[in-house]
This record gives structure tokens, sequence and C-alpha cells, in this order.
């Protein structure tokens, strides 16, 4: 047994003295070693000086290896040595990235979020834990991008210490650094389930102050007012928001139809997509317009007076394409809420696809669809189709 002992202190002794980057052949014979002669304890720490030694290796040749980092300290919290796994951890959060771009920073934030949670949870120091959070926060450059995760985490935390006046703190300075969509859903979301409900509103009214022309913002504040039971204060909203700029303000508009809809106000509803057809006649949203007739307002016919609307505008405009999806879409509605006759008279004013020819921008001849419809005439239809049937033959001709 004294010569296994003399064994096994050689070994140690060489490792100690002999560089890392030429010790690795000895650390192998050294495991093998212990794996036939050593204790389990004693096997298990030579594999995690191992595995250290490979990780301090990797991190020479690129300190800001986060993912080699995160491998590092999953080991150190394994072996449950607090000391050890907070010296990691200050050592990995000091390689900050090099450059101020946020696709730079969005691994490396993750080792501060873990560090707060490994002294929160694990260890149980809250101070430290706090002190982690804040120096995060302050680290981030805010004034070029900024982690809403980051200011989430933080004001959770403090919530979990029932300290909610610093965590509201925290998330108005949030608000005021970034203001990022998710930092005010979050907010209000935490106002809520602590049931304050005058807070919910003064943040959500900051929220569309900041983004006027977000309609997500917007709905959040709308479906608020309505599961309150509000529906007066998210008719007043949805007014405001509808004359607002914004990229889709369609989503506004079926919001504020949806809310009418929901609370049997069909009048109400009717008069919204009147007025949504005086800003856009949109192809979709004569077919929206009818289907809402037909199956909400329970009113075939002013579908049907709708759709020719419709049918009648995509004609007067020379939208082909519209006008014949507007007859499918009727000739379908007709399938499902109609009658036979007015699905025979439907299918009879279904288009025809063919096949023309035209000079593009650059006077190059390039081949389209085009609809023909029976409804304008048979003298005009028959011409088209002449006029399509000739220049087949001549295309054929050329082959």
């Amino acid at each position: 047994q004294r010569e296994i002992d003399r064994a096994g202190a050689i070994y140690k002794a060489a490792l100690d003295k002999l560089p890392k980057g030429q010790a690795e052949e000895l650390y192998r014979l050294y495991v093998a070693f212990e794996k036939q002669r050593g204790e389990r304890d004693m096997i298990e720490d030579v594999v995690m000086n191992k595995r250290r030694f490979q990780y301090e290796e990797a991190l020479k040749e690129n300190v800001r290896s986060y993912d080699v980092w995160f491998d590092y300290i999953r080991l150190e919290e394994a072996c449950g040595n607090v000391e050890r796994t907070r010296e990691v951890y200050e050592r990995a959060v000091a390689a900050t990235p090099p450059v101020a771009e946020k696709r730079y920073w969005r691994r490396y934030i993750y080792l501060w979020i873990n560090y707060g949670f490994f002294e929160e949870l694990t260890v149980g120091d809250v101070d430290r834990a706090r002190a982690v959070y804040e120096a995060a926060t302050k680290l981030v450059p805010n004034k070029k991008f900024s982690f809403g995760k980051l200011w989430q985490m933080y004001a959770e935390f403090e919530v979990r210490q029932m300290r909610l006046d610093t965590a509201r703190r925290i998330m108005g300075k949030a608000i005021a650094l970034c203001g990022k969509e998710k930092i005010f859903s979050f907010y209000a979301d935490l106002e809520m389930r602590l049931g304050n409900v005058d807070r919910c509103r003064k943040i959500y009214a900051k929220h569309v102050e900041v983004h006027p022309g977000n309609p997500k913002s917007w709905l959040a504040f709308i479906e608020l007012e309505e599961s309150l039971g509000e529906i007066e204060r998210a008719r007043r909203l949805c007014e405001l928001a509808i004359e607002e700029e914004m990229e889709t303000p369609e989503l506004i508009w079926k919001r504020y139809i949806d809310l009418e809809i929901a609370n049997d106000e069909v009048d109400r509803a009717r008069a919204l997509w009147e007025r949504l057809l005086e800003r856009t006649q949109h192809v979709r949203v004569f077919s929206a317009f009818a289907d809402f007739e037909a199956k909400d307002a329970k009113n075939i016919e002013n579908a049907r007076a709708v759709l020719r609307k419709g049918v009648a505008v995509m004609k007067q405009e020379q939208k082909n394409e519209e006008r014949s999806m507007l007859l499918e879409h009727w000739l379908t509605l007709e399938r499902e809420v109609g009658n036979n006759e007015h699905v025979a008279e439907l299918e009879s004013k279904q288009a025809k696809k063919v096949k023309k020819r035209r000079k593009d921008e650059d006077g190059i001849w390039e081949e389209y669809v085009d609809f023909v419809f029976p409804d304008d005439g048979p003298q005009k239809n028959l011409k088209i189709l002449e006029m399509a049937q000739a220049w087949k033959r001549r295309k054929l001709a050329q082959t």
C-alpha cells in the first residue's frame, strides 16, 4: 500500500511542476492509475481536475468563449464549492464582449442572470444577488441596446424578497432607459397580479404614449379595459387608436369590431365596417364585412349587397384578380348559408383565366394571366379569347 501511495504522490508532484501544456499525457496516466488503485473520491477529484485543465486551456485560446464558461461554471456548481464557483463567475463576467453590439452580448448577459440565480437560490445570499443584478444593469450600454430579460429578472428577484417598491423603481428605470414593449407588458402584468388596476392603467397609458404607432400597445390596453368590464373605456381607446398612423391599422379595426360583436352590438359593428370601407376598399374588407353580415348578423341579403358593391368597385377600378377573388368568396358563402338559386347564378359569373402577353418596362414581351368575366359581355370576351388563341398559334409556329 505504501508503494501505491508513493506512486500517487509522485504523480501529483509531477503534475504540479510540469507546465499544463505538457502534462496531458501524464493526466491520462494518472487517471488510469487512480481508476485501478484509488478510492472513489480521489478518482472523481482527478476527473474534475482534468476537466478544469481542459476548460482553462480552451479559455487561454479564447477568453470570450462563453459556452466554455457556462460548462466550467456547471462543473464547479456540481462540485459544491461556493467560493470556487464565485471565482469562475467573476472571471466569466469580466470577459465583456469586445464591441457594443447586441449580437455579441446575447450569450454573455446570461452569465450575469445565472450568477444572480446562483447567489439567491443556491447560496441564499440575497445581498450578493442584488449586487450582481445591479452591476449587470449598469454594465449594459442601455443607450445603444438593452435586455428586457435582465430587468425583468431583477424586478422578479425583488418581488420574491417582498420589496415591491424597489421592484417598481427598477421597472420605472427600465422604461426610462429602454422602453421595450416586453418591459411594459411585464410591469403591467406584475401590477395586475398584485391587484393594482390603476397602476396598470398608468403603465399602459405610458406604453401607448411611447409607442403610439404600435398596435400591440393599444391592443393590450383595450384588452385590459374589456377584461374589467369597462366597455366604454375600451371604445374610447379604439377610437383614439384608429386615428394613429401605424403599419397594421387593420388589427385595431378588427379588435374594435370584435369588441362590439362580443357585446351583441351588431349595429355598432356594422357602422364600423361602413367607416372602414370609407377609408379603404381592399378586397379583404369586403369579404370580411360580408362574412359578418352572413354569419354574425345573420343577414344574407346585406352580405350579398356588400359583395355586389365590392365586385362593382373592383370592376370599375379594373382589378380583375380582386374581382375574381370576391366572386369566388361570394360563391363559397352562398354554398354555406345561401340557396341553390344563388349558387347557380354565382357559378355562371365566375371568371376564367387566360394567358396573355405584354411588354414590360424594358420592352420585352412577357406572359401573364388575366381574367375573363361572363358579365363583361360576349363580344369583348370573344375578342379576348380570339387574341389569346392567335398568340398561342404564333408561339407554336415559332417553336
